[in-house]
């Protein structure tokens, strides 16, 4: 344990706010990452759900006297006590007789939208909320009195505030208000939030809501950072299989059928047609970029069938992929195909992969129900029969990253961008070591690469460690834009899982550890100066999952490395005992 309490910065999967990841040494604050995205994007949360990062679709959800909230007849007082032991609440007066309003519009795709805020009695106990139709909440004894809504006690006079609307179009409206009979009436206000699905989801702090780091569990019970690079989905209605953009063949669709990989009840079924033997589905029409690798992607589980396929009609080209939904595991391929994955989501639903490069710009993703491997055959097709499907995406590159919702539209997810910049007192200027604990993708891709990276806020200046995603392993060393160092080793043949890298300098003195092995050295190169310390997207890109990120200021001993990525040494479960933080 002294080994990792020396170092002078480490990162893990930890606390966080909007714009921060916050380091765990040093615990000063000098440390802390700033995290850029300025887009949504998703994660699998704690209970192996895909969610939206933030979930709480509105910004500013505590500053009322921000922009983003419209205000009619009203005026703001700050600083009054809050449900949770703060003084972030309002005291909302009126600034005329008659309706005082705020209002914040936000856009979502689903089908179904829970909107809550806290709030309690001031002069006046009716609170209104009006999202479509109008629920009434009684602030002095806890109740709905008109419309349909819950109001949920929190303590201290405090109640939380909720209603769900169905059918709601891509942009919608927050908007609270009460009828004030004279200038002085006021209630308490705290806490606005919007998510998708029917679930009032514990209450979620935010500010432009679009940089919030992602702690993604998708790899087990401990979180990992995910860090990903810039990626479209190109499909529109990516979960909506019964708008029109998805037109069926011998298949019908039956909205919101079933419970989703989200946690709520927006998976549809695809249910072949009756006596129909030719496999049925559904398709989208698009146009894409010739020549070009894409990686084609939907969530499926069986629902009478047990086999589902995707195909991409890319003319003259048909790009097929089958799988199993009731055992999970890959099948077929046919029409070169590169690649296709299936990867389990719990509840019955896998995620099918199929990655191909195109022919012609033109393509039509399917979805199509199966009743074996690489059969395109439905004998006995009763008309209920089916597979469940959603959250479909089609995007540039040889895998699949996190899933992107789309609705009319396609969508871009920025890169993750945490970095720390200024700190060369924290970075060893004449030696050190970097080391990284994490989860990497190998897709056969020998242009991305992932890793981490001290610099001097240019390229001139650089020493990076990581990977590529065809197992290549690399540490690179820029002085003066001048390349140093550099240990490449394309045979390495990196997996896919969990592995362990450090590289230790000093001057003349290199050394690259991985997984406990010494990969490669160099004794004759100097050491930048450098300043910024940067843990995502890096030299066009990959994704990868940190679980622990962690600089020292010496060049530690061979014999130290070694034990550093062994093996033997379970990094990120020792982190989390020395340290006790608590995970999110």
């Amino acid at each position: 344990m002294s080994l990792l309490s020396q170092a002078s910065i480490c990162i893990t999967p930890n606390g966080y706010k909007e714009g921060k990841l916050y380091s765990v040494i040093p615990s000063d604050g000098s440390g802390d990452m700033s995290v850029t995205r300025a887009t949504t994007a998703t994660r699998v949360n704690s209970a192996g759900l895909v969610e939206l990062v933030p979930y709480n679709l509105l910004q500013y959800s505590e500053d009322f006297t921000n922009a983003a909230w419209i205000k009619i007849t009203t005026t703001l007082t700050s600083g009054q006590s809050d449900p949770f032991g703060g003084n972030n609440a309002y005291k909302w007066n009126s600034s005329a007789i008659g309706v005082t309003q705020l209002s914040q519009s936000f856009s979502t795709g689903a089908d179904v939208c829970n909107i809550s805020i806290y709030a309690k009695a001031g002069s006046t106990s009716i609170l209104n909320i009006w999202i479509g139709s109008a629920v009434t909440f009684d602030l002095a004894n806890g109740s709905v009195t008109s419309g349909t809504g819950t109001i949920t006690s929190v303590g201290n006079g405090w109640y939380r505030c909720s209603t769900n609307r169905s059918s709601i179009s891509l942009t919608n409206t927050l908007n609270p208000y009460f009828s004030a009979a004279s200038t002085s009436d006021f209630i308490y206000i705290y806490g606005g939030q919007a998510v998708e699905g029917s679930t009032a989801l514990p209450y979620q702090k935010t500010e432009t809501r679009l940089n919030i780091p992602r702690l993604d569990y998708s790899n087990g019970t401990c979180p990992s950072l995910l860090v990903e690079p810039q990626k479209t989905n190109l499909l529109t209605y990516s979960s909506s299989f019964d708008n029109a953009a998805w037109p069926t063949f011998r298949s019908s669709v039956t909205a919101n059928a079933t419970i989703s990989p989200d946690g709520n009840s927006n998976a549809e079924k695809l249910i072949q047609q009756s006596g129909a033997n030719d496999a049925g589905g559904i398709y989208q029409s698009l146009s894409i970029a010739n020549s070009t690798t894409y990686t084609y992607s939907f969530f499926a589980k069986a629902a009478g069938y047990n086999f589902c396929f995707a195909r991409v009609s890319n003319s003259p080209s048909d790009f097929n992929a089958w799988f199993n939904l009731e055992t999970g595991v890959v099948g077929s391929t046919i029409g070169g195909v590169i690649s296709s994955s299936i990867v389990p989501y719990g509840n019955g639903w896998y995620r099918c992969s199929m990655t191909f490069t195109s022919v012609a710009t033109s393509a039509q993703p399917h979805i199509y129900i199966a009743n074996s491997n690489a059969s395109d055959q439905t004998p006995g097709a009763d008309g209920v029969k089916g597979i469940y499907a959603w959250g479909a995406q089609l995007e540039v590159g040889n895998y699949s990253t996190s899933y992107i919702p789309t609705t009319s539209a396609s969508v871009t997810r920025n890169a993750d961008v945490i970095s720390k910049t200024g700190i060369s007192s924290l970075i060893g200027q004449t030696e050190g070591t970097l080391f990284f604990d994490s989860y990497v993708t190998i897709t056969g891709d020998s242009s991305s690469y992932a890793g981490i990276l001290l610099n001097n806020g240019t390229s001139s200046n650089v020493i990076a460690v990581g990977y590529y995603q065809d197992g290549r392993i690399q540490a690179a060393v820029f002085v003066s834009g001048s390349l140093l160092v550099n240990i490449d080793l394309p045979s390495f043949g990196l997996t896919n899982g969990k592995h362990k890298f450090a590289l230790a300098y000093k001057l003349n003195d290199y050394v690259f550890y991985v997984d406990g092995i010494e990969v490669g050295s160099d004794t004759s190169a100097t050491v930048p100066a450098t300043s910024v310390f940067n843990l995502s997207d890096l030299f066009g890109g990959a994704n990868i999952s940190h679980n622990a990120v962690a600089l020292w200021k010496t060049r530690l001993t061979n014999d130290q490395l070694e034990a550093l990525t062994g093996t033997g040494f379970n990094t990120y479960a020792e982190m989390a005992s020395y340290y006790n933080y608590v995970l999110q």
